[in-house]
């Protein structure tokens, strides 16, 4: 994971503040993401290393935020550790294999 400054404007606009503490990306998540995708086949989700990465930073973290591309407006929010996990599930499943949240891990802890 690496400490993103480019990333800055658009977590103050999705966690709608003007300081933030730290903003990290998982720089490599579209290859943990398709990694995942292709293990799904032989092996359960929990087992994937997306699956405890993600739980891990659930964790760990007061928010996240996962979005492609500009796509990072009208997110679905999801508040708890379940809900978020189902919901990668959902998207690794899919073919497209891409993750739209809000995660408010706090209100979920």
């Amino acid at each position: 994971m690496s400490f993103a400054h480019g990333y800055t404007n658009v977590a103050k606009e999705v966690f709608k503040c003007d300081m933030l503490y730290d903003v990290w990306i998982v720089s490599n998540i579209e290859d943990i993401l398709t990694q995942a995708q292709r293990q799904i086949v032989e092996q359960p989700f929990e087992a994937t290393g997306l699956y405890l990465l993600l739980s891990s930073l659930f964790d760990l973290s007061d928010s996240l935020v996962l979005w492609y591309s500009s796509d990072y407006q009208d997110l679905d929010c999801v508040h708890n550790k379940k809900q978020f996990l189902g919901s990668i599930k959902e998207s690794v499943l899919d073919s497209i294999c891409e993750c739209y949240l809000y995660v408010d891990c706090l209100e979920g802890n």
